[in-house]
């Protein structure tokens, strides 16, 4: 699954898979199982042959490493994901904040109009400047 040595070794030796292409979930799933069954055999080996507990160490500092790899390679996509959301939102707020502007103008220039009407005032616009309207 996944390989030791350097990013370096790993470039050479054409092993770099794109983030693109890994399927997250499975893959810190599969380590996750991966991690449970070496430290089962940890405990194993410390109990039936303790002088050979460092292989298993090394596998399970593999495995932790790969895990810490594949946790940060996902900090953009959730960042993205989250800015996405955030600007969603904010596009959400201000629609809301036009609708409401919209709708208080059509009250306002229908309750106007119904003043203007009932007290039989012209609807010249110099009217509304000079009564500070």
């Amino acid at each position: 699954m996944f390989c030791k040595g350097t990013a370096k070794d790993i470039l050479a030796a054409g092993l770099l898979i794109l983030l693109f292409s890994v399927d997250f979930k499975k893959e810190l799933g599969s380590l996750n199982r991966e991690l449970q069954l070496h430290i089962l055999e940890l405990a194993d080996v410390l109990v039936e042959r303790p002088s050979q507990y460092a292989r298993r160490v090394e596998d399970i500092s593999l495995i932790f490493k790969n895990l810490h790899h594949l946790l940060n390679s996902l900090h953009p996509h959730q960042a993205r994901a989250t800015l996405i959301h955030v600007l969603e939102l904010q596009i959400q707020r201000r629609k809301q904040a036009v609708d409401d502007i919209k709708r208080y103008f059509i009250l306002f220039s229908a309750e106007r109009r119904g003043a203007e009407t009932s007290h039989g005032v012209s609807r010249n616009p110099g009217w509304a400047v000079e009564h500070g309207l």
